[in-house]
């Protein structure tokens, strides 16, 4: 088995290398890896019925849309993401196996650490990791999260969806309450020696010999990939499974009520109980774009709308906040 050395702090980055390993690598692999503030969802899921759109839009928080399945989780730079690939002639996910020296680290460390449900380790109860995987071939990617000292109240903020109500089939993330692990420590401790102390463990539990850099053909590749795959709306949103956004909206001293229907992404249609000019104007600039906050503003810059044309008072986040 290789530890490969990562210091990058790029989401799309590393979700992409992820891949890139798991797919062009033959032996077997321990990453540990870190990540600016980002919003991660499931394979399955819908993006955009995961997070809050319009604060992560305002903070300029990344979404990424990982290859493996699971609920959606928040990353930053103190979270510590651990990421193992293994080969295995019958390759069965078994996420007790895989996060059992996790958690006996944590154990050697003084914590009431333990196994729950599907795939979480909390301690004292709470959940401080979120565990995925993904089955390729011959090989498993099992990754997961070690919050340490993340900012809980951003988690908070950009994993709590408002407003529109989606249908689909997509896969729901289950919330639970959570919590960091340095607040179980008695003495202070830093992420760097928590991770180096981490890392270490795994190393001996996997009998780790050599550590790997990747080269500067390898990191192209996965530049390659993240340009291609991990920075696109398409992978990014449009993925999701088909969905209908139904709400309700208080406009002009009235309540509408609407249904946009989306496929592959994009707005193929919007049902709404209104005659009002402006509403129908409104509805008809965002059929064809993609379903994104992003999107629809943009289409709506386009039309003029932001420059004073009569039906600019509903182009805010007070219309947006209806459907996202």
């Amino acid at each position: 088995m290789l530890y490969v050395i990562n210091y990058s702090h790029e989401p799309h980055f590393n979700i992409a290398a992820e891949e890139y390993l798991l797919k062009n690598f033959t032996g077997n692999i321990l990453m540990l890896w870190r990540n600016k503030p980002s919003v991660i969802v499931g394979k399955h899921q819908l993006t955009i019925a995961e997070s809050n759109q319009k604060y992560i839009q305002t903070n300029n928080i990344p979404v990424v849309r990982r290859i493996s399945g699971g609920g959606t989780v928040f990353h930053d730079t103190e979270n510590i993401n651990f990421t193992v690939i293994i080969s295995s002639e019958k390759p069965a996910i078994n996420f007790q196996y895989f996060t059992l020296p996790v958690i006996d680290f944590l154990k050697k460390k003084g914590l009431n650490a333990c196994f729950e449900g599907k795939n979480n380790i909390r301690i004292n109860g709470l959940k401080v990791s979120g565990n995925a995987a993904h089955i390729y071939k011959n090989k498993i990617l099992y990754h997961g999260t070690l919050l340490f000292n993340s900012r809980l109240d951003v988690l908070k903020e950009a994993l709590n969806p408002t407003g529109a109500k989606y249908v689909s089939k997509a896969v729901q993330s289950i919330r639970s309450e959570v919590a960091n692990i340095k607040s179980f420590f008695e003495r202070d401790i830093s992420i760097l020696e928590f991770e180096n102390q981490l890392k270490e463990f795994l190393i001996n539990h996997y009998s780790i010999k050599e550590d790997y850099l990747l080269s500067n053909s390898e990191n192209e590749k996965i530049e390659e990939l993240v340009s291609n795959k991990y920075s696109t709306q398409e992978w990014n949103y449009n993925y999701s499974p088909d969905f209908h956004v139904k709400n309700q909206l208080l406009y002009d001293n009235s309540t509408v009520n609407f249904c946009i229907k989306v496929k592959r992404g994009l707005v193929t249609d919007v049902e709404a109980d209104t005659e009002d000019y402006k509403l129908n104007k409104f509805f008809s600039i965002i059929k064809g774009q993609g379903y994104s906050p992003e999107n629809i503003l943009s289409a709506l810059n386009e039309a003029g709308i932001e420059k004073g044309t009569d039906i600019s008072d509903i182009s805010t986040w007070n219309i947006l906040k209806y459907f996202f």
